[in-house]
């Protein structure tokens, strides 16, 4: 019977590691890149779904949906910065204008740390949407969240730029 030998030599797994280590430091770049691409994606579909991460967002009022009508009919003024054709009652909810929707951009972030960063919409009206407001009668309609499927595409994108040359 012959004598077998093997050496395993764990240098160029070391090597490995620490390159992925080495990019882990500083996650600000990764993190943005997921974010940029599915987190982006994963939001405007809350959008196209009107729904929140428990239930789907609550209607408009009817007394809302009047409203639209009547400035679409240009008997009622649009307000400021908005045109009568842009409402419509048919219109998907938090979709009048389209503003909210395409206020998430790649370049909405700030680096909280190392390894976290902070996304936002550039509308002002988000906050108000996303988690509701008493005073003003606005109900939530949480749309600044990420679902499943999309965590788990942000994961892969992330886990891809750590193990990339």
């Amino acid at each position: 019977m012959a004598k077998s030998d093997f050496k395993f030599d764990d240098k160029e797994w070391r090597a490995f590691l620490g390159s992925i280590l080495n990019k882990a430091k500083d996650m600000t770049r990764i993190l943005s890149v997921a974010y940029g691409t599915a987190g982006i994606a994963d939001i405007k579909r809350h959008f196209e779904d009107e729904q929140g991460p428990t239930a789907p967002w609550k209607p408009r009022k009817q007394a809302t949906d009047e409203r639209y009508l009547l400035i679409a009919l240009g008997l009622y003024k649009a307000p400021k910065g908005t045109t009568k054709g842009q409402y419509n009652p048919t219109n998907k909810i938090l979709q009048m204008t389209g503003m909210l929707k395409r206020s998430f951009l790649p370049s909405n972030w700030r680096r909280k740390s190392a390894t976290a960063i902070e996304v936002f919409s550039n509308d002002t009206k988000s906050g108000a949407h996303d988690r509701g407001n008493k005073e003003k009668n606005i109900p939530a309609r949480p749309f600044m969240w990420i679902s499943g499927k999309g965590k788990d595409v942000m994961a892969q994108i992330i886990l891809d730029k750590l193990i990339s040359a």
